[in-house]
């Protein structure tokens, strides 16, 4: 029978229940009221060893509300809880952390504690980027905006966040509002962001602009040709120029063009002949590091302070390249992904996510293998986690497997998991009504434990070994 997956998180743990060999027990931890139905999407799962707990978010048809459960308890009810949580850990007795809205003000309900109004929080750095480079903490639980500045929360205490004074030239202001006057027939830009400016360039029309504190760049139209314009300074007339690609950072700047039917990168005035099939996109850093990535023939390539890496057949978020020319990205190769950490390259694997890199060389990065768990590699310390198959960001919930089989320590037994099938199999026989959401073997008590939604009820099995 076809099963249909939902929108879920689970976080569940072995529980202390007693069974017969051969026949398993079957506990109840959550039941479904008459309106209420998981929030649909896919099984999203999580294991905790040894603790009791489970959370799942579910919605109410009939107000239309979610609601986030954590142990059994309801915790809150509104719009949109799967977006906005921070944090569930069953390690912890009141393990979460999410933002809500009441009349148009924003609070943080940290572990029980309510906390606000603040006028936005979030636990995603880039959400707190606007025109300003912030000095972000090692650690923090979230962060909010309160009287228009950005602080961090950490485990009870709150800081607000310094202004990277180095960067200061970096700021780049992709949008800048501008002003434009006419001249006998021709056009010049007369203003940027409410000031005053103006240079010697006359043109049709005005394309786009683009500035830092030390740059305006903008691309415009003469006699039928595109230019780009650096301080007032005229490129040579182009066939077509990219017209999101012009990068600023300090004194640097990077973009790309079409001159003769050829494709080019321009890095700081010097032109870079790539041939690919679509527009390169990449980051010049405020010393002038920079990398570009761009397709040729559907294979990938990047390419990082002038040497080509590739080809491949996937590259996996984008390169993460420091000032100090230490660079690393994840690339697909053969269905496997491998990781290049400044040359070095690692092990394939089925997936890897996650990355994270310090310019004095730390790395640390999560992978899946076929057994279906997901491990971390910190500095070339590999560990297991408690997670399986592949996570996507540091969100609170993570994929299940759709398939897998585990086994006893002995090898006697097996356990297999298909969601396309309403049962599990052990050692041949079937086994309950649903597939299993989680499954797990504990060698302690030596047997197999699962959990599943059996109509609207979540129900965790276990079935003792002999």
């Amino acid at each position: 029978m076809k099963f249909s997956v939902f929108f879920l998180s689970f976080f569940i743990s072995s529980l202390s229940l007693i069974s017969q060999v051969g026949v398993p027990t079957r506990t109840v931890l959550h039941t479904l009221s008459k309106n209420e139905v998981l929030h649909s999407g896919e099984y999203y799962t999580f294991q905790s060893a040894n603790k009791n707990g489970y959370s799942c978010v579910i919605n109410d048809t009939i107000r239309s509300k979610e609601t986030l459960i954590f142990n059994g308890k309801i915790i809150h009810s509104f719009d949109f809880v799967w977006r906005n949580i921070f944090e569930i850990d069953l390690s912890k007795v009141n393990g979460y952390v999410f933002k809500y809205w009441e009349s148009e003000k924003c609070f943080v309900n940290f572990r029980d504690q309510i906390m606000g109004p603040f006028e936005e929080a979030t636990n995603e750095i880039y959400e707190i980027y606007s025109n300003e480079n912030y000095k972000i903490p090692t650690n923090y639980n979230f962060f909010y905006k309160l009287g228009g500045s950005w602080y961090s929360f950490y485990e009870g205490k709150a800081q607000m966040l310094e202004i990277d004074k180095n960067d200061k030239d970096d700021v780049e202001n992709a949008w800048p509002t501008y002003g434009s006057t006419g001249d006998k027939g021709k056009w010049y830009l007369s203003s940027i962001d409410g000031e005053d400016y103006t240079d010697k360039i006359r043109y049709d029309e005005l394309v786009r602009v683009t500035k830092n504190d030390v740059i305006v760049a903008y691309i415009c139209v003469i006699n039928g040709n595109k230019y780009v314009v650096l301080n007032g300074v005229l490129s040579e007339p182009l066939d077509n120029v990219s017209e999101y690609s012009i990068q600023l950072n300090g004194r640097n700047y990077m973009y790309n063009y079409i001159k003769n039917k050829k494709k080019y990168v321009n890095v700081n005035g010097k032109s870079l002949e790539i041939d690919c099939d679509d527009n390169p996109y990449g980051e010049i850093l405020s010393n002038g590091t920079y990398y570009f990535s761009y397709t040729n023939k559907n294979k990938q390539f990047v390419n990082i302070n002038g040497k080509v890496f590739g080809p491949y057949n996937g590259m996996n978020y984008s390169t993460q390249l420091h000032e100090n020319g230490k660079f690393a990205f994840i690339f697909e190769k053969d269905n496997l992904f491998y990781l290049n950490n400044n040359g070095s390259i690692s092990k394939g694997y089925p997936y890897i996510f996650d990355l994270e890199t310090q310019p004095d060389g730390f790395f640390k990065y999560n992978f899946s293998m076929e057994d279906g768990w997901v491990y971390e590699n910190a500095n070339g310390q590999i560990k297991k986690t408690q997670d399986r198959k592949i996570g996507y960001g540091k969100g609170a919930f993570l994929p299940s497997v759709d398939k897998y089989v585990i086994q006893s320590k002995n090898k006697s037994h097996t356990l297999s998991i298909d969601l396309a099938y309403d049962y599990v199999v052990i050692d041949g026989k079937s086994f309950g009504k649903a597939p299993a959401i989680k499954a797990w073997y504990d060698e302690t008590k030596n047997c197999f434990i699962w959990n599943s939604w059996e109509g609207k009820e979540l129900v965790i099995y276990e079935f003792k070994l002999d």
